[in-house]
């Protein structure tokens, strides 16, 4: 079972969605073996949730690891982070 995506906010709606789409960017990989995990990408979105709901800085690290498991600009992470 896939982990479930908190859509509590305009952040975590974002994440969920994208969350969605990299699963089905995934299945066009040609070597499945090298995407990560529903778990491994749970694990990096819910960090960086939490880090919105505290008030903690989003950081370059965490921004990339996101933007790398969702396939998406690093760029597009950090803007949706600044929605509040």
């Amino acid at each position: 079972m896939d982990p479930q995506y908190t859509r509590d906010s305009p952040f975590g709606r974002w994440l969920a969605d994208r969350a969605a789409e990299a699963q089905t960017l995934d299945g066009l990989l040609p070597d499945p073996g090298v995407a990560p995990s529903s778990a491994e990408r749970w694990a990096v979105c819910e960090t960086a949730l939490i880090h919105h709901r505290v008030g903690f800085p989003l950081g370059p690290p965490l921004a990339h690891q996101v933007a790398d498991l969702l396939h998406v600009d690093m760029w597009d992470v950090v803007d949706a982070f600044q929605q509040r």
